[in-house]
């Protein structure tokens, strides 16, 4: 049950967007989570899976931690301690989810995964709340802590990205794949990695199939490793425990360097479940290995989608005064937008005292200026405008 090795640096890839840009972390989890491909049927899935529990399927608890320091070419100032540093250290809180994965009964891949974390404080939290993460027919969905789906759209209604049409349709022969394996040597070969064996003593209870694992229990793990260097550089480490029947996967770690930032990652996998159908891995190797012939291709002949209508609006400025610091803040939209855009990061027009601004929760301003101007403009006309709103400005 060998896939490339390349699947594995791109999980750590998407992992590092987790840590590196917390707010849109949410999608860096999924693509993480792509590459896993792990067999009695005492597995429960959950009402309204999705998912076709005659064929093959994963159920597992899954935690995303990890830290990161990074050198910037300026200081910056950090107001939860009052200083000034040119090293900036990223230590979002861990992350938690119970997750399941297996195939629809169209062979197509199907994700869920439920956050385990409390609901948090979006004034206090790096990242908006979200209770599901969920991947099916190829589209990916988001849920707020209310059980909604975050709206996505995109300019001019263009249809939203599919993330797994770039595996084709059939995306991998197994979920177990690099889950549970039954050699750590043959695995370690076909990555082109190196593998350590080595007792060790659980820190805590696990379960893997049917089998319990106590804190304290002497194991034999396998610790697959595999080095790497372009743009970043770093060493992936996969940590496999032994079980009555293979070994199943614990940990995936990385250390990572890039750009004058280093880290170390980690996603832990705990109370390990599945149920394998070798029937449906070998329908979908199949299909995998004999793909459809490619279609004819023609001249396209579909029409030029006409751009979005000038902008007509009367540019005007919103200025909210404060007086609660020794600076003020301009915020300037794009095109084909306005000053709504700032309505997460600071507050809507509609309530523009609001308490769940998140730039002003932390700092202190005298006043803040968001300009509706006419976006599809020329720059040096939507210049003019900010700044000839600003003069008369008191």
């Amino acid at each position: 049950m060998s896939q490339p090795a390349s699947a594995v640096s791109g999980v750590f890839r998407g992992h590092l967007v987790f840590l590196s840009q917390q707010r849109s972390h949410v999608l860096s989890l999924i693509l993480a989570l792509l590459f896993l491909w792990v067999c009695p049927a005492s597995a429960q899935l959950s009402q309204n899976s999705g998912i076709n529990a005659s064929d093959t399927y994963a159920i597992f608890d899954i935690t995303f931690q990890g830290q990161a320091t990074s050198n910037l070419d300026q200081a910056i100032y950090n107001p939860t301690n009052n200083s000034t540093s040119s090293i900036l250290n990223l230590s979002p809180n861990a992350r938690h989810f119970h997750v399941e994965i297996g195939y629809d009964t169209s062979d197509q891949l199907v994700l869920n995964m439920y956050s385990t974390d409390p609901t948090t404080d979006p004034t206090q939290s790096p990242y908006g709340d979200i209770s599901k993460i969920q991947m099916r027919d190829g589209k990916l969905t988001v849920f707020d802590e209310n059980g909604n789906p975050y709206p996505i759209s995109l300019p001019n209604n263009a249809p939203l990205p599919m993330p797994l049409t770039f595996l084709g349709s059939i995306p991998g022969s197994s979920v177990l794949n690099y889950l549970v394996i039954s050699n750590p040597s043959s695995t370690a070969s076909a990555m082109n990695a190196s593998v350590q064996y080595s007792g060790w003593t659980t820190p805590s209870s696990n379960t893997i199939q049917s089998y319990a694992v106590p804190a304290g229990s002497q194991v034999q793990m396998a610790y697959i490793s595999k080095s790497y260097s372009s743009d970043i550089s770093g060493t992936t480490t996969m940590a496999y425990e032994q079980f009555v029947g293979g070994w199943a996967l614990t940990q995936a770690s990385q250390s990572i360097s890039f750009s004058n930032t280093q880290g170390n990652l980690s996603a832990q996998f705990s109370n390990l479940q599945w149920y394998d159908n070798s029937t449906g891995d070998s329908r979908r190797a199949g299909k995998a290995t004999t793909p459809a012939p490619a279609p004819m291709l023609s001249a396209a002949t579909d029409p030029v989608p006409p751009l979005p209508a000038a902008a007509t609006n009367t540019p005007n400025l919103d200025l909210i005064s404060l007086g609660a610091g020794p600076t003020s803040l301009l915020y300037q939209h794009g095109i084909f937008s306005n000053e709504d855009t700032w309505k997460r990061l600071d507050c809507p027009a509609s309530t523009p005292l609001c308490t769940t601004s998140w730039l002003r929760s932390d700092f202190g301003f005298n006043a803040i200026a968001k300009p509706n101007l006419t976006s599809t403009d020329y720059l040096t006309s939507q210049a003019n405008s900010v700044n000839a709103h600003l003069e008369v400005t008191p």
